[in-house]
């Protein structure tokens, strides 16, 4: 699905057949709970999973609680190439709460998310290695995942390495 065609009734039909593999490249938000007596409770959590997700065709949100109720127990991988989509909040010992929790719970076996809004070049870059490494040689998801790290960290351009800072390399987390 792409751009005008990428939106929620579509990308939801397409994710109820549970791909192998799941790649969305779009905007990620992430709305904190908001936290009453300093404390963040069930209601603010809530409030979390419905406003953060991923941004589709006409600035739709297909929020973290409508992709923890699909299944997704045939999807071996979901990449979310997406701004801040691995961003959560946390309540004593439930774990995460965003897309990260929203993705596992409908039963995706592993995670490629984004802790920070990631560099659009850097994002090519790694991505890029990441397939070629996955498809092309084979690699499992977690060597293709280091190979797209260290291809990153290392790439030379005009002999410097302008994308040597963690910033550009490590931005991506494998959770599984």
């Amino acid at each position: 699905c792409k751009n005008v065609h990428a939106s929620t009734s579509i990308v939801q039909s397409v994710l109820k057949e549970s791909p192998d593999i799941i790649h969305i490249a779009a905007h990620g938000i992430y709305k904190a709970p908001v936290a009453k007596n300093n404390a963040i409770d069930w209601d603010s959590l809530h409030y979390a999973m419905q406003h953060s997700g991923i941004i589709l065709a006409e600035n739709a949100l297909l929020s973290a609680a409508t992709l923890s109720t699909l299944d997704l127990s045939n999807t071996k991988l979901a990449v979310l190439s997406c701004c801040h989509s691995g961003q959560a909040a946390y309540l004593g010992t439930e774990g995460a709460y965003g897309l990260r929790r929203s993705l596992l719970l409908a039963g995706c076996h592993a995670l490629i998310i984004s802790l920070w809004q990631v560099d659009d070049a850097a994002s090519y870059l790694w991505m890029n290695a990441f397939y070629e490494a996955f498809t092309l040689y084979d690699a499992s998801i977690e060597e293709a995942f280091s190979i797209a790290q260290e291809t990153v960290k290392t790439y030379e351009q005009d002999g410097t390495t302008p994308f040597a800072n963690p910033y550009f390399w490590a931005g991506f987390i494998l959770v599984s």
